[in-house]
């Protein structure tokens, strides 16, 4: 993701899609080239920051670039 660090209206981009427009790579001190890690919440299959994942129930581990979860929440309303 590239953003514009002096114009904060400009929307954010792909690389790819910066090159395409532009015609040219972006150049510091103007942009900025982020690494952003989404994935799929298996709750509710919405994208969600790899940060996020802890805060998940059925969250297990990240290992190796891979998010591991539990099949099912293993909370039980008899539990209580």
């Amino acid at each position: 993701m590239v953003v514009d660090l002096e114009d904060p209206l400009t929307p954010e981009l792909t690389l790819e899609d910066f090159v395409e427009a532009h015609g040219t790579g972006p150049t510091a001190p103007k942009y900025r080239i982020l690494n952003v890690e989404v994935l799929t919440c298996p709750e509710d299959q919405q994208p969600i920051l790899a940060s996020e994942c802890g805060h998940c129930p059925r969250f297990v581990r990240r290992f190796a670039n891979m998010a591991y979860f539990r099949k099912e929440n293993l909370v039980s309303t008899s539990s209580r």
